[in-house]
């Protein structure tokens, strides 16, 4: 069953909430925490973005600002950050791509791979620094057999 118009969706209303109904202490060591459990950490800011609007958007933007992060982490993030987000941490900007790049840029990745017949599914982890999608330096990559 399709969840929603973006990969995102299934997270967002199936694997989120799933979390935020389970607690803690039953998700084993080293769990996912939910996005309450992150904001109310001291390690790790977390920012409620106005809905159907940009990460980009001036109020979105200033929240952002307002944490003065030194690093900025994305994973699976359907906007495209612009240059005056991209500047905001001095460490930059990591992403977290569910697939090979340059080869897998853009949505469905996952999907596309193995419509290609790849036997292996890549996780790359790269950096933001340009509006280009998926363009940037590649740190590191992961690789899981299908």
């Amino acid at each position: 069953e399709m969840v929603g118009p973006h990969e995102t969706s299934v997270w967002t209303k199936s694997i989120f909430p799933f979390l935020e109904r389970t607690p803690a202490a039953n998700r084993g060591p080293g769990a996912y925490r939910t996005w309450e459990e992150l904001r109310a950490s001291d390690d790790v800011g977390v920012i409620t973005a106005v809905k159907n609007k940009s990460i980009n958007f001036h109020a979105n933007l200033a929240e952002v600002r307002a944490l003065a992060p030194d690093l900025i982490f994305s994973a699976r993030f359907q906007h495209i950050l612009k240059e005056d987000l991209i500047a905001v941490a001095p460490l930059g900007v990591l992403n977290m791509h569910p697939g090979a790049l340059p080869k897998y840029r853009g949505l469905y990745v996952d999907l596309r791979a193995m419509l290609q017949g790849d036997v292996r599914q890549t996780m790359t982890l790269h950096r933001i620094s340009d509006t280009g999608i998926d363009t940037g330096e590649v740190v590191d990559t992961a690789e899981v057999e299908t």
